[in-house]
């Protein structure tokens, strides 16, 4: 039988109980940027949807193509859930509101899109906020009056 000295200076396994204290840690970093990471790309990507909309709705009505609210909402989904992008179809909510204005024949309207990132950690997803990002959409539109 060892001492009770000879086990005090043995270090052998040190390093493996050292990795178990430390791992966790390690772990739960990893997870984080990589969760943080998707919410950047998540962002970046409905910022990038949004801007494309309203360029596809600023071209259509240029070109005399009077779309809805509802078909500006629907591009927005499309381009959003297409492979350039990639976005969670049920996480994703767009919504286009007319605005008022004051200047006759222009129409504004505000796209707005509210997308809720995957989340990799269970306790995370209650952190993490909803990604919102809305753009006015301001087109020349010769039936439009004032104030409607």
């Amino acid at each position: 039988m060892k001492s009770a000295r000879h086990l005090v200076r043995d270090v052998r396994g040190a390093t493996i109980v050292e990795f178990a204290l430390i791992a966790p840690i390690l772990v739960t970093m990893l997870l984080g940027v990589i969760q943080i990471g998707t919410w950047v790309q998540g962002y970046n990507a409905v910022r990038n949807v949004v801007n494309e909309t309203s360029r596809f709705a600023t071209v259509e009505f240029q070109r005399g193509n009077k779309i809805s609210d509802e078909a500006i909402a629907t591009r927005a989904r499309q381009v959003a859930v297409s492979n350039k992008y990639a976005l969670v179809e049920a996480a994703l909510t767009p919504t286009v509101v007319r605005k008022t204005t004051q200047v006759s024949g222009v129409r504004q309207m505000n796209l707005k899109i509210v997308y809720q990132a995957p989340t990799f950690v269970p306790f995370v997803g209650e952190v993490i906020p909803a990604i919102q990002y809305n753009r006015d959409i301001y087109v020349y539109d010769d039936k439009a009056v004032a104030g409607i």
